[in-house]
């Protein structure tokens, strides 16, 4: 583990990895030693501002300077397939209805104790994120869905669930075996962790910052990178994502302006699924915007903000109507959509909420529209009508609180229409 120091905090003993200019314009030999004597230490001061120490090889303790975390470079391999779903929608919605609620209740009391100064249990981070990844395993849409819908409050809890479950259903499209699911979806969890040390009125206002409260709310990086670093057990790249979520690939992120050739894989994943959970949630004082529309934005600034691939691949994941989308039919009913056929993601299935006349349908009712379709083909003319998603439309549009509706309302007995 490596720490910035700023040269007034530099003692003999530690060991200096990095300097803030060249090697070569300092009279030191080697790139990388350990202080042994003042000599050293004051012609370090004499020449630099701050340096990166390397915490392992140093001989005295580092408390101070802030975490410089880094992760294993690994490179996508869109060679690799995900494996077939092992259980359908159906047979996995229950159980992953719980495993849902559960994470809400472990996640609200690990990140409620963080707040009062407690260190981070590794044991309850891995409880939290294992039947996650067990039930994305198995089949992603049911989990994706209750992270695609929006409660009528989101916060910091909910976004880091939501990235969280995102992220590993996006590390399975990539095909990501467990032990890789399960590294990255601990990073996600954790991301926005140094959020729970800034103050709620800086976090609460979002917009319209001032200079110094941006500064205060950018240091959530920097705080997040250093309480994980003291967990036992905690992989880097949790570490190295809390830190550089929000770099950006044009160097005009924080907190450290990396390009995207500098970020590992996993932060450049966070960081553009942790954008969209944001869209669709509501960015500062904007109000959220469909999951379609978040997707047509991350699209207009994979070149500048993101690495494209990932941003290409996360659309892929996805589809043209993301689960959890609000969609108006043909017949006037509009719903959302539960589940996505693997190999026909433009028929999905979906949950009506509302007739042709906007009244509720209670309880709610799913239609295939892939076997609705297929079904048409084969009768008689005009003996079943085909049916087609119009256009996406706004969730706030059905007046009700979709995902506490959904969680209530949606059962595995509903029989398809």
């Amino acid at each position: 583990m490596k720490k910035k120091l700023d040269i007034k905090d530099l003692a003999v003993g530690m060991f200096v990895s990095e300097l803030d200019r060249p090697w070569i314009e300092t009279p030191f030999l080697f790139q990388g030693f350990r202080i042994t004597n003042e000599a050293e230490l004051n012609k370090l001061i004499e020449l630099c501002k701050y340096v990166v120490v390397d915490i392992e090889k140093s001989k005295v303790p580092i408390t101070k300077g802030s975490v410089m975390a880094s992760e294993p470079k690994m490179e996508l391999d869109l060679k690799r397939k995900p494996k077939p779903y092992v259980k359908t929608f159906e047979e996995e919605y229950e159980y992953a209805k719980k495993v849902y609620k559960d994470s809400q209740t472990q996640v609200n009391k690990f990140f409620g104790d963080t707040r009062l100064g407690k260190n981070i249990s590794m044991t309850e981070v891995s409880n939290s994120v294992t039947p996650l990844v067990d039930s994305i395993f198995r089949n992603p849409n049911t989990l994706t869905l209750f992270s695609n819908i929006k409660a009528a409050n989101e916060n910091l809890e909910t976004h880091s669930i939501n990235t969280c479950v995102l992220s590993l259903t996006f590390a399975r499209h990539l095909g990501f075996d467990k032990t890789k699911m399960y590294e990255l979806g601990v990073a996600a969890l954790l991301h926005d962790i140094g959020e729970t040390q800034i103050p709620d009125e800086v976090l609460k206002k979002r917009g319209n910052l001032t200079k110094e409260e941006q500064e205060i709310l950018h240091s959530h990086c920097n705080l997040g990178a250093t309480m994980l670093s003291k967990v036992n057990g905690i992989p880097h790249s949790a570490i190295s994502v809390a830190q550089h979520h929000h770099e950006r690939s044009n160097e005009s992120g924080y907190p450290s302006k990396l390009s995207g050739e500098e970020l590992g894989l996993y932060s450049k994943i966070v960081a553009v699924i942790d954008m969209y959970d944001t869209l669709t949630t509501g960015l500062a004082n904007q109000p959220p915007i469909t999951c379609s529309d978040a997707l047509k934005h991350m699209y207009e600034w994979r070149n500048d903000l993101f690495d494209p691939t990932i941003v290409e691949q996360f659309i892929q994941c996805l589809g043209i109507y993301p689960i959890g989308s609000a969609v108006l039919l043909s017949t006037g009913e509009s719903g959302i959509v539960i589940t996505v056929p693997e190999k026909n993601r433009l028929s999905p299935s979906v949950m009506l909420i509302k007739n042709a006349k906007n009244q509720t349908f209670l309880p709610p009712r799913i239609v295939n529209i892939a076997m609705i379709n297929e079904a048409a083909e084969k009768a008689e003319d005009g003996e079943i009508r085909s049916l087609e998603i119009t256009k996406v439309i706004d969730p706030d549009a059905f007046d009700m609180d979709l995902k506490n509706f959904v969680l209530r309302e949606l059962t595995m007995s509903q029989p398809a229409a």
